[in-house]
């Protein structure tokens, strides 16, 4: 733990550093970076200062894409320091604090060895330092889904029907922090099911299911009123349209440009034409246009979803890790890749790094599929596996941002260092015995 704090702390301490040095522009701008850290930021303000959830200056439209949960953690701090500066230190102990949930869940189903790799492999990993020490959910939202996950195995929602209360109010902040938590609380409600298998009293986990929905709707369903008031749709955001309709089907009309120009130019121009992408009362319009030009290429962009949902694995933090340094310090990037610590990484190291990290996340959900099938049967090892298949094709072709993998790591850390052993004991059980039968000998 100490290790995880001092590496994260140094990292916010340079960008902090680098800030004042910068500048007075580079002042404004730290621990904000590009359109949605901004909006993080401005919306939280306003809820200080004004009282209200809006990205407008002139405090009109209220925001129906966002939802409350990090601009509200964010408010609370602005609350009571006055400075967003002061954010990455709090998401600071939010990371050690999950690397600890990480290392517990691993001893609780797997050995503390596997425990203690997969917590401090997911405290330095570089993506995941670099967005602690930056205003964006992803540290909140993996610190609620651990700690979720960390009672879940422990059992403690079968309790008494208190604890899973507590649960659904874990599962409906996680959701209100991010929206895609939606398809998390289904994923619970499925294992759970599975789980109903070896349950001898099934009664008592059902009311504990219900419990959990009930405890998941206390926190959920008073924002989709606020937003119903709003736009008259009863829904949590509109950011699943929203992201679907500009970047999903964005990329796969684009990527077939050169086949079919016409179509792509109008699908700009008809979605340009609804507005305001971001209000939810456009998004009957949106879901129209999704129909129109995907029912006519569905076979296509299944195809193009699942090719894109494989780049999932096959990013390096790295690499990542040091363009954004890039981008962040010097403002001349790409121009001056020349002179950067990318060109320096690319010269001394070649394409081998792509290769070993490849192969590490690779091998991981090797392994988690591995647990499922191949080990003593065991609900966890389903979640773990479903976790990390689900936000694999959620991100789907915007998967080429490494920072979509931050989620699903503590699962893949902790199929691979909790399912190395077994595999290749297995591996060499079945080299052995099939060495016996050729040769009669071992």
């Amino acid at each position: 733990m100490i290790l995880v704090f001092s590496i994260n702390f140094i990292i916010y301490a340079f960008f902090l550093s680098w800030s004042y040095k910068g500048g007075s522009l580079y002042q404004r701008i730290y621990p904000t970076r590009g359109n949605d850290s901004t909006e993080y930021l401005t919306l939280a303000e306003n809820i200080v200062e004004k009282g209200v959830f809006t990205i407008d200056s002139s405090l009109g439209a209220p925001d129906t894409l966002r939802t409350p949960g990090y601009p509200l953690f964010l408010a609370g701090i602005l609350l009571f320091f006055k400075n967003p500066k002061i954010l990455p230190f709090f998401q600071i102990i939010l990371l050690l604090i999950t690397s600890l949930l990480i290392f517990l869940i691993g001893c609780q189903i797997y050995s503390p060895k596997a425990g203690f790799f997969a917590g401090l492999f997911y405290g330095i990993n570089p993506i995941t330092s670099f967005y602690t020490a930056v205003i964006y959910s992803d540290i909140l939202f993996v610190f609620l889904v651990i700690l979720f996950t960390y009672l879940y195995i422990k059992r403690i929602f079968e309790i008494n029907y208190y604890w899973a209360f507590s649960g659904g109010l874990i599962l409906g902040c996680l959701t209100l922090v991010r929206s895609i938590g939606l398809y998390l609380i289904v994923l619970v409600l499925i294992i759970t099911l599975i789980g109903l298998i070896r349950v001898k009293i099934k009664t008592r986990l059902v009311l504990a299911v219900f419990f959990m929905i009930l405890g998941s709707c206390v926190v959920l369903v008073p924002w989709c009123v606020r937003n119903y008031r709003i736009s008259k749709v009863f829904s949590l955001s509109s950011l699943s349209t929203y992201n679907f309709a500009n970047y999903n089907l964005m990329l796969f009309l684009e990527k077939n440009r050169e086949s079919n120009p016409e179509e792509f130019i109008s699908y700009q121009n008809e979605l340009n034409r609804i507005g305001n992408l971001r209000l939810l009362q456009n998004q009957d319009k949106i879901l129209a246009l999704i129909k129109k030009y995907l029912a006519p290429n569905l076979a296509g962009y299944i195809t193009f979803h699942i090719k894109g949902s494989i780049i999932f694995l096959f990013k390096s933090d790295i690499e990542s890790a040091i363009q954004i340094y890039n981008r962040t310090i010097h403002p001349g990037y790409p121009a001056a890749e020349n002179k950067s610590f990318v060109s320096l990484w690319r010269k001394t190291t070649d394409h081998w790094r792509y290769l070993v990290e490849s192969a590490f996340w690779g091998v991981a959900l090797l392994l988690s599929f591995y647990s499922v099938f191949y080990r003593k049967f065991d609900p966890n090892f389903i979640f773990f596996f479903l976790f990390i298949i689900l936000f694999m094709l959620l991100t789907g072709p915007v998967s080429y941002d490494v920072r979509y993998r931050i989620p699903a790591q503590p699962f893949l850390l902790l199929s691979f260092f909790g399912s190395m052993r077994p595999a290749l004991s297995e591996i060499r059980r079945l080299i052995s015995g099939k060495y016996k039968n050729e040769t009669g000998r071992i």
